[in-house]
């Protein structure tokens, strides 16, 4: 499957939107529990430049899914070396590599950008997110239990983390 991966751009705010929206009603990728809209993470986005950038990857010109590294505890001058990473598939693309390539992608621009570490909340029913994450070398770090309420039901996050410097041990909880 021949694909683009680029920088994304105003143009697809509404797209990386849409395809955000699509994995609310599964509660498997966001314990966001309502749709949002672009206006509302305008200032998200507006955050995603420079060296947290965004991306989507476009499959026979579509965009198939973004990814993204974040401030990790925003605004905490010591997390400076640390990134947040995200990677959200569009439905009709999920279990094509999509999200793989998007990950790998983010690790070596995380390396390029001077992270040492890539931190992943993943929840821990999500196996696919999981298993898609330790592929490229996350292991677990941490667990919350019970930390989201999706509509009742309690669910658990796992902590993954990537060590892109080697300078410690990565060391599994």
């Amino acid at each position: 499957m021949t694909h683009t991966i680029r920088l994304a751009m105003p143009p697809d705010h509404a797209r990386i939107i849409e395809i955000y929206n699509q994995a609310i009603p599964g509660h498997q990728a966001t314990a966001e529990l309502t749709p949002v809209t672009v206006e509302q993470r305008q200032s998200w986005f507006e955050q995603h430049q420079g060296r947290y950038p965004l991306f989507v990857i476009e499959v026979e010109a579509q965009i198939s899914a973004w990814g993204s590294l974040s401030h990790f505890y925003s605004g905490r001058g010591a997390y400076f070396e640390t990134a947040e990473v995200s990677v959200y598939v569009a439905n009709d693309y999920q279990g094509k590599s999509i999200g793989r390539i998007m990950l790998e992608y983010l690790i070596n621009q995380a390396t390029n950008l001077g992270f040492r570490r890539l931190v992943a909340l993943v929840f821990a029913h999500n196996p696919p997110s999981l298993a898609m994450c330790h592929r490229c070398g996350f292991i677990r770090w941490g667990y919350l239990p019970g930390v989201a309420n999706m509509s009742g039901v309690l669910r658990d996050v796992e902590i993954l983390g990537l060590c892109l410097d080697n300078s410690t041990p990565q060391q599994t909880i």
